[in-house]
């Protein structure tokens, strides 16, 4: 198995830079390679969206508690995470557009097969337009990233 790089964000998560990923954050990470390895690094106590200047307010993790489950049943093509309040999707692309495309996709895949309502891909293409927050999440890199936001509300029962 070759080496692969960490340095720039890719579909294997890598330097992501995102600042939603937070305490308590579950990360899915798409496994390209069987025995794949989990390394984390490069954490941060504080960074804004785009991390323009390509530095953030860098700290060692005190302790950091992993569970790593193989998730078969998930299809990812980009990495995705779910915190306390949204559903996180994420592109990369050495152009700001086609990581937009790749995050935008990701959501639509996630919007059309998720369970609690039935959409096809043109009507979650038409919700994620609705109520996807897309943001900048870093330009430092050569891969620049976007991720896309759906609150969890979206689909909340009255």
């Amino acid at each position: 198995m070759a080496p692969v790089s960490t340095l720039r964000p890719w579909k294997n998560g890598s330097n992501m830079d995102l600042n939603e990923l937070q305490e308590g954050t579950t990360i899915f990470i798409p496994v390209f390679q069987k025995g794949g390895l989990v390394w984390t690094g490069d954490s941060h106590c504080r960074q804004g969206n785009g991390e323009v200047n390509l530095t953030a307010l860098e700290c060692a993790w005190r302790e950091i508690v992993m569970q790593l489950i193989v998730r078969k049943d998930m299809k990812l093509e980009w990495p995705r995470m779910e915190s306390k309040t949204h559903w996180i999707m994420m592109g990369f692309d050495e152009d700001l557009n086609k990581a937009l495309v790749n995050a935008v996709r990701e959501t639509v895949d996630f919007l059309s097969k998720q369970k609690m309502v039935s959409l096809d891909r043109y009507e979650a293409y038409s919700l994620a337009s609705m109520v996807a927050d897309c943001r900048v999440t870093q330009v430092v890199d050569i891969r620049k990233g976007v991720h896309c936001m759906i609150p969890k509300s979206t689909f909340a029962r009255k």
